[in-house]
Formats: C-alpha cells, sequence, structure tokens
C-alpha cells in the first residue's frame, strides 16, 4: 500500500510540472506563427508582382500585334486602329495596376 502512495505521489507531482515548460514552447510557436505569415505575405507579394508582370507583358504583345495589323491600313482608318490599340493597351495597363493594389 505504501508502495502505491508513492505512485500516485510521484504521477501526480510530474503531471504538476509537466505544463511548466509550456510558456516557452508557446512563445516559440508565437514567432514560428509569425515567420510562417510573413513568408505567406512575401509568397503572395511574388505571385501578384508576377501576375502583374505577366499581364502587362500580355498587353504589350496585344498591341504590338494591333500595330502590325493597324500598318495595313491608310488614312483615318489607319490613326483610330491605332489610337484604339493605344488606349486598350493604356486600359490594360490600368487593370493590371488596379489587380496588384488588390492583392
Amino acid at each position: 500500500m505504501n508502495k502505491r502512495l508513492w505512485v500516485m505521489l510521484i504521477v501526480a507531482a510530474s503531471g504538476a510540472f509537466a505544463g511548466c515548460d509550456r510558456a516557452p514552447k508557446l512563445a516559440t510557436s508565437s514567432r514560428s506563427a509569425e515567420r510562417i505569415a510573413d513568408a505567406t505575405a512575401d509568397a503572395n507579394r511574388q505571385v501578384a508582382s508576377a501576375a502583374y508582370d505577366l499581364a502587362v507583358a500580355e498587353a504589350e504583345g496585344n498591341y504590338h500585334v494591333a500595330l502590325a495589323e493597324c500598318s495595313s491600313l491608310a488614312g483615318q482608318a489607319h490613326t483610330e486602329c491605332k489610337l484604339k490599340a493605344d488606349s486598350t493597351l493604356a486600359m490594360a495597363k490600368a487593370y493590371a495596376r488596379a489587380s496588384l493594389a488588390q492583392r
């Protein structure tokens, strides 16, 4: 019976001291969570920047194709075609900037 009492006391004492080191673990977990959040934010910024770069590159490619099509026209039709290509490029770049700002 005495042995049983000692075992119960040891188990109870070890249970009481088991949570003593939780505060440092929580602080470490908090720092890890902050690092993960920072890494995630950096990755999101990189993805947004890449999406912006892709949208601008696509818009500029479309612009050059439109200019090539405009070169086959003459007079007023050439001027209107070029104005349309210019405005389409400006609109696509503005949309890309707005999309980047929302992320």
